[in-house]
């Protein structure tokens, strides 16, 4: 029975999409026409900026030690309303917008999921780090630990100059 349903969806979606495309064009006239290409347009757009700058936002996160994974749902948000507006239709535009303006944070339901952040700390356990004023850098050395709150995984790492 899904198979069934899924096959009904697929074929509905379009003659909605047809007989509401009819219904404003009725209403605006020739200016559904205008909406349909500037919509695509926008969609064409948002596609070419998120892949000029997807790199450099993912290489930004690692600098930053923030989530990387955040910097690639929210590329990946931007290129399927890309995708939506480009298809033409008011529902895939009004999903494109709803995708766009939709916020992004966390919630209940991301954490349960499994959802984390990294953050980076030089000393977890929070002993004093010695200033060395001469001779090399220290060597600084971590293990992945879990936080206490459960959200962020904490790690260091060995750096040798």
């Amino acid at each position: 029975m899904p198979g069934y349903l899924i096959a009904a969806i697929l074929l509905a979606f379009p003659l909605l999409e047809l007989l509401l495309l009819i219904l404003v064009g009725g209403a605006i006239g020739g200016w559904v026409f205008a909406l349909l290409i500037a919509s695509a347009t926008a969609g064409w757009l948002l596609i070419k900026e998120e892949r000029i700058g997807f790199m450099a936002r993912v290489e930004a996160a690692r600098n930053s030690s923030t989530s990387v994974v955040a910097a690639i749902k929210a590329s990946g948000r931007k290129v399927i309303a890309g995708v939506l507006l480009i298809i033409p239709g008011l529902i895939t535009d009004v999903a494109a917008l709803a995708l766009l303006l939709w916020p992004v944070g966390k919630t209940a339901s991301a954490r349960s999921r499994g959802g984390f952040q990294f953050g980076m700390s030089s000393n977890p356990r929070g002993a004093p780090t010695p200033a060395r004023e001469d001779g090399p850098k220290p060597i600084r050395e971590t293990i992945f630990t879990a936080s206490p709150d459960g959200e962020t995984l904490e790690g260091d790492f060995k750096r040798i100059d």
